[in-house]
Order: C-alpha cells, then sequence, then structure tokens
C-alpha cells in the first residue's frame, strides 16, 4: 500500500518584500512563482488575488485561498472561490475575544455552505480569531461535535505562541496532545526561521516527524495532507533583519519536510 500523499505549498505572502525587504526591487509575481515551482513546491496561496490566481496554473502551480470571515462576509467569499475549485481553504474566523459559544454555530454554517459548494475548508489555529487558544480551540471543537455529530477539521498552524504557549523542547510529548482531533488536519503551517541547520530547529524537526507519525496512523493512505513552511515576510514582525533569509530558509524546510515524510511512510506492500 503507497504512502499518503504530501503536498508542499507556500504562502505567497513570503516573497513580500523580497529580496531587499522592501518594495524596491520587489520580485514580480511571475518571478515569485517561477521560484515557488522551482523550489518544487506543489502549489501556493495567498488570500484574494485575481493576479495569481490566473498566474498560478501557467506555472503548474494550484491555488489555495485563505481569508478572514465572519457572520456578514463568509457567504460571499465562498462563492467568489466556486469557480476556482481550490483544493483547500483555510479560514481564520471571527475574533480573539469571541467566546467558544459564539463561534461554534457560525462555523457550523460556513461548512454547511462549503458542502453545498462542493468545497472543502479548514478552520486555522492562530493568534487573534476564535481560535488563539489551545483551550478556546477545543471548546469548539467540542461545541461543534455536538450539534452536527461530525468531528470539526482544523488547520494546525503550529508556529504561534499562543498555541504553542512557551514551550521547551522537546515539543513532540506535548503537540499534539489531542491525537483525534490533530489526525483531522488537512494542513500544517510551520515555522523555524534557521534554515535547518541551527541547533534550534533540530527539536522543531523532531516535533515534525513525531507530528507526521501520528496524522499517518489515523488517515487512510489515499489522504492528502498539505504543509506550508511559513516563515514571514520581510518586513514584518514576522521577520527581523538578523535572520537568515526567509525564502531560502522555507525551501531548506520543504526538503526537510519531504524527507522526513518518506522516513516515517509505510513502504508499499509486496
Amino acid at each position: 500500500m503507497s504512502p499518503s500523499p504530501l503536498k508542499h505549498f507556500i504562502n505567497v505572502w513570503t516573497l513580500g518584500n523580497y529580496p531587499n525587504g522592501n518594495s524596491q526591487g520587489e520580485w514580480t509575481s511571475e518571478q515569485k512563482l517561477a521560484a515557488i515551482k522551482e523550489a518544487g513546491f506543489d502549489d501556493c496561496q495567498c488570500g484574494f488575488s485575481e493576479e495569481l490566481r490566473e498566474l498560478a496554473p501557467r506555472h503548474g502551480l494550484a491555488y489555495l485561498d485563505a481569508f478572514d470571515a465572519d457572520e456578514t462576509n463568509y457567504a460571499a467569499r465562498l462563492k467568489a472561490f466556486a469557480p476556482i475549485r481550490p483544493p483547500q481553504i483555510n479560514v481564520q474566523l471571527l475574533n480573539h475575544d469571541t467566546d467558544p459559544s459564539e463561534a461554534a454555530h457560525p462555523w457550523v454554517d460556513v461548512v454547511k455552505a462549503v458542502a453545498d459548494l462542493g468545497l472543502e475548508v479548514d478552520l486555522e489555529i492562530h493568534r487573534d480569531p476564535c481560535t488563539e487558544t489551545p483551550e478556546k480551540t477545543r471548546r469548539i471543537a467540542e461545541l461543534y461535535q455536538q450539534q452536527t455529530g461530525q468531528p470539526l477539521r482544523f488547520n494546525f498552524d503550529l508556529s504561534h505562541f499562543a498555541v504553542v504557549r512557551h514551550l521547551c523542547p522537546p515539543y513532540a510529548p506535548r503537540l499534539p496532545d489531542h491525537p483525534e482531533l490533530f489526525q483531522l488536519s488537512r494542513q500544517i503551517p510551520v515555522t523555524d526561521g534557521q534554515g535547518g541547520t541551527s541547533p534550534w530547529v533540530k527539536p522543531w524537526f523532531e516535533f515534525v516527524e513525531a507530528a507526521f507519525v501520528c496524522w499517518q496512523q489515523g488517515n487512510a493512505p489515499d489522504t492528502t495532507l498539505w504543509v506550508c513552511p511559513e516563515l514571514g515576510t520581510m518586513g514584518s514582525g514576522y521577520w527581523l533583519e538578523p535572520f537568515p533569509d526567509p525564502w531560502k530558509d522555507a525551501i531548506v524546510v520543504r526538503r526537510e519536510f519531504d524527507r522526513l515524510w518518506q522516513s516515517v511512510s509505510a513502504p508499499a506492500a509486496a
């Protein structure tokens, strides 16, 4: 039996203000997508961008969409995605101060709308929306399952301190501590920022390896997992001038993800 497919995508935001850290001399969209394809990525993501949606297929890249949502805008935004048929849509829902009891039902509505359009959507764990902390996220998942009888599917963004909770390595024994939710995930964006060579990043890759094992144990071999090495864009709070080149680091992380996935994947049956 063949292992589950692993799809590597990159948020085009990673290449914002690249390569100089400001808009002067910034790569064009064509240059960015060409570099993404050359680096071995399967897909790209960048919210609402008509230009990138049109250009991505020309470079052999699928286009994944993402957006912030509340009760007033999700229906229109989902309808805008329908003709494009993105393989995944990533949503950051409501606000950091939204109570879980007020977040679960809107997500039920989002999932229903997505099903009517024949699309797939994940709720992202992230700083600032309703999933800002692990406790709130788990409560939303509980309420969603109570209302629908189905588990809630997440995009586990494990790069934010609000999610990691200032843990010291090793990370693998603590994250993920709810494997039944983690195994439902279809996307795992992560951040390293060290090019895959520093002592700091080694325990993070050990966690990624454990996460891959956990995910494979709960999914059928034909289920696709999407992973994104998202290190942030130059000129943002994610990147500071002394840091390594974020795009080059992302390429290193993509290669290491691929190696780790292959190392933990069960060999094909004879």
